[in-house]
């Protein structure tokens, strides 16, 4: 009788966790589904519309993997995006970390027209701080063998992307941007240019960006944070023989869209020029001009071979100095 106390004490004591774990997983899982339901139903009143066919979690008991299908995301007047499924999963000592597997094929609709994006693999991560607002902290992706086919004939190969958005503590509006593109293919952007400038091998970008308004829980029930100033720290790739970076800083409004300047740095002109010249479009009679013009920009630099373009935006038009030398799209 003794040793039969003593076993159910002992089973008792390895079974009480258990069954509070199990109950700590299930009310979790519940909770994580009806708060999916919850959010996309704050998201609408942010003219963020969301369909879906199905919800289902999984994982006990170390995971939470929550599958959705069918899904549909639409922005209004502005795109909508879909995809066959997306997978969540998130540690179940952990809720606050979230990795979404989107390995899927993506189609994007809106003003530009209807683009399909494909990936061998997209690993989307999300880390929220545990605070009672559950603001943004950081957002990672990673995609390998990215295709992107637009209706317009536009298409282009990525080897691989990998990309973050880190939250500031001050102000807690800033959020830091950061990406990184490897073996960027565009042949059928312009398919006359000679293979060396086919591709890109590398594209580095660095910005400080800042909304109006935190990320974090309450943007599903005000609105969605509007973008109020970008501080482009680095954007910079080569292109054949020539290094291009950009540096600069954009503010932005609703009505006139990004002002601002940009500074736009060409170590290697001479090559560029060159590639203009037999895509022909540098007319003969106009070459010397142009090459004086360009090498007396040159001048003003530490070396003969780099020129600073400051390029101002205003009004959705980019401009140099007097001449325009292009238009932004609209904003929807």
């Amino acid at each position: 009788m003794k040793h039969s106390r003593l076993a159910r004490w002992i089973l008792s004591i390895i079974a009480a966790p258990i069954i509070l774990w199990s109950g700590y997983w299930a009310a979790a899982a519940y909770a994580f589904e009806q708060g999916a339901h919850l959010a996309l139903r704050e998201a609408h009143k942010s003219g963020v519309s969301t369909q879906f066919q199905e919800i289902s979690v999984q994982g006990y008991p170390t995971e939470f993997e929550m599958g959705v299908s069918d899904i549909s995301v639409s922005v209004e007047n502005t795109f909508t995006w879909e995809t066959q499924k997306a997978v969540l999963h998130t540690a179940s000592f952990k809720p606050n970390e979230i990795n979404l597997d989107l390995s899927e094929t993506h189609q994007i609709d809106g003003s530009f027209g209807t683009t399909t994006i494909t990936t061998k693999q997209a690993k989307l991560s999300v880390l929220f701080h545990p605070s009672l607002l559950i603001p943004l902290g950081k957002i990672a992706l990673h995609a390998e063998d990215m295709a992107i086919d637009q209706a317009d004939g536009f298409k282009a190969n990525l080897g691989s992307v990998f990309a973050t958005v880190t939250s500031y503590a001050d102000p807690k509006e800033a959020y830091n941007l950061a990406a990184k593109l490897d073996n960027i293919h565009l042949g059928s952007l312009w398919p006359e240019l000679p293979p060396a400038y086919q591709s890109v091998q590398a594209l580095r970008l660095n910005s400080d960006v800042l909304f109006d308004a935190a990320w974090d829980r309450t943007a599903m029930s005000r609105g969605l944070p509007a973008l109020q100033k970008t501080v482009l720290n680095e954007i910079r790739f080569d292109f054949g023989d020539a290094n291009i970076l950009a540096t600069g800083q954009l503010i932005h409004e609703a009505t006139f869209g990004p002002t601002g300047q940009i500074n736009l740095i060409v170590q290697g002109w001479q090559s560029l020029f060159e590639l203009a010249k037999s895509l022909g479009y540098v007319a003969p009679n106009l070459e010397d001009m142009f090459f004086t013009l360009l090498t007396d920009l040159a001048a003003q630099t530490d070396s003969s071979d780099t020129i600073t373009l400051p390029l101002t935006l205003q009004n959705g038009r980019v401009s140099y100095g007097a001449l325009t030398v292009g238009t932004l799209p609209k904003s929807p």
